[in-house]
């Protein structure tokens, strides 16, 4: 997960642990533009259903945009992953997992 572009329900965030619980559904209230969705790779079908409604913005103001971690992550953080990952492989494999 740490190198792919993953979409996860709330299910299966609180089944990865990467949230404590699910408060309620609710609508879509995120906007983004068309130009930020085509840097997506992997979306879900659901969404794409819906992509113009979550790109139905006229303006948006590029001076607050933030780098998506693959422009910017360091050489460092790159390595740091690595590491992570390779000890991951290395848990599963004594796990037999």
């Amino acid at each position: 997960m740490l190198d792919a572009e993953t979409w996860l329900t709330a299910e299966e965030a609180l089944s990865f642990g990467l949230i404590d619980e699910i408060l309620g559904a609710n609508e879509i209230a995120a906007s983004i533009s068309k130009e930020q969705y085509k840097r997506f790779e992997n979306v879900p079908e659901d969404l794409k259903k819906d992509v113009d409604k979550i790109t139905k913005i006229d303006d948006v103001d590029t001076s607050e945009l933030v780098e998506t971690p693959k422009e910017s992550m360091s050489l460092e953080e790159k390595e740091k992953r690595e590491k992570i990952k390779r000890e991951c492989e290395i848990l599963k494999m004594t796990m037999n997992y």
